[in-house]
């Protein structure tokens, strides 16, 4: 049994965000078809790589699915989960995408400390602090995805 929550759609930061990236590959490729085409290749496979399929919720687990791969957190060692939007505000990446088809990677902020962060739209944010970490995540509808979390861990 499981069920299934969609990414949020991109915030308007992060679609601004593509869209420069983008354009900045388009004027550097110089109309060279060939750089155009490497450049290209590389921004899809990246984006497949760690795109946000979809939040998967399991009787036990989250699994954050990307596009051939996911990652999991065991529900039984999370600590507290609340919506927060905006939570992302003054974060400073440590590695990972900050903006490019998402929020995505690792984080430091003065009121999360260190976390991961799988995000579309930061207005929807969710943060989850697990025993070893804390992630922020974006489902589309935040309140049904913190809903089932605590139906799950009442039957743990």
């Amino acid at each position: 049994m499981h069920e299934t929550f969609q990414p949020a759609p991109l915030d308007m930061r992060a679609k601004l965000m593509t869209l420069f990236v983008i354009s900045l590959l388009l004027v550097s490729s110089r109309g060279n078809v060939t750089i155009l085409a490497i450049l290209a290749a590389l921004v899809l496979l990246t984006t497949a790589v760690l795109g946000i399929r979809s939040y998967q919720l399991t009787k036990d687990e989250l699994h954050v699915k990307h596009f051939g791969w996911s990652q999991q957190w065991r529900l039984r060692d999370l600590r507290d989960i609340n919506v927060r939007p905006g939570v992302l505000t003054g974060s400073v990446r440590t590695m990972g995408i900050g903006g490019f088809f998402g929020y995505i990677g690792r984080f430091r902020s003065s009121i999360l400390g260190d976390y991961q962060a799988y995000v579309t739209d930061g207005s929807r944010a969710v943060v989850l602090r697990f025993a070893e970490c804390t992630l922020v995540i974006s489902p589309n509808d935040p309140a049904a995805f913190v809903s089932k979390v605590y139906q799950l861990r009442s039957s743990l």
